[in-house]
């Protein structure tokens, strides 16, 4: 995942260099759509339309994405997010008791009184614990929220608590990451805009490139 977030990054960089006018204004170019002409130069013109346009959207979600993706690249300022408890939590013990979704929910609430749920895990393995994520309007991590408990299935009384808000930093900064990276930290309908406008851009950029691509080629290959 890292190396196409990388590659993407750099051909923004390069197109960008490339489409900057060397003589003349860049709002002019930049602002203008040409439809005179033929198909080939209709869709180039597109083509640096967008890309100019989308460009700081799309390196600003690559640069994030790639953040998240190899977490180890940026350490000390961040590290890879767990989905476990340590091991030293005691959950490989196996109890004789039930634990139901509402007595995992419950002990959330009193952990967290100050919070509302965001996410509910169910056990994805045998005597694995329930995970849930609970978050408020002041949380770094605007998807999962900064607190997050790990409840037994067969033993009463086993959680284990994390709060980001007293977790080292790099911590904080992976959660803080996630969100910015999901358009989760801008306000509500804006985050969304931007993530659907992007990935249009990414759609219509490898549209019209490809037509740019195989029309050049194609004309190469009559004149040669």
């Amino acid at each position: 995942l890292h190396y196409p977030l990388r590659r993407q990054r750099q051909m923004c960089i390069r197109d960008r260099y490339i489409w900057w006018p060397k003589h003349g204004h860049v709002w002019r170019k930049a602002s203008r759509l040409h439809l005179r002409g033929s198909v080939k130069q209709i869709v180039f013109s597109l083509h640096g339309l967008i890309g100019v346009w989308s460009a700081l959207l799309i390196i600003y979600f690559c640069l994030t994405g790639l953040a998240l993706a190899k977490p180890n690249w940026f350490s000390p300022l961040l590290s890879a997010p767990t989905y476990a408890p340590p091991a030293s939590a005691g959950f490989a013990e196996i109890c004789h008791e039930k634990i139901t979704p509402a007595d995992a929910e419950r002990a959330g609430k009193q952990a967290f009184p100050n919070k509302r749920l965001s996410t509910f895990f169910m056990p994805n393995k045998e005597n694995g614990p329930y995970m849930l994520t609970y978050k408020s309007v002041s949380d770094g991590n605007k998807i999962e929220g900064d607190g997050r408990i790990y409840v037994h299935t067969s033993c009463h009384n086993k959680v284990y608590i994390e709060n980001a808000n007293v977790s080292e930093i790099s911590v904080k900064l992976t959660g803080m990451m996630l969100s910015l990276h999901a358009g989760y930290s801008f306000a509500k309908p804006i985050g969304s805009i931007l993530v659907v406008i992007t990935g249009l851009s990414l759609v219509l950029l490898a549209g019209t490139g490809l037509v740019t691509f195989f029309t050049r080629t194609l004309r190469r290959r009559q004149n040669g």
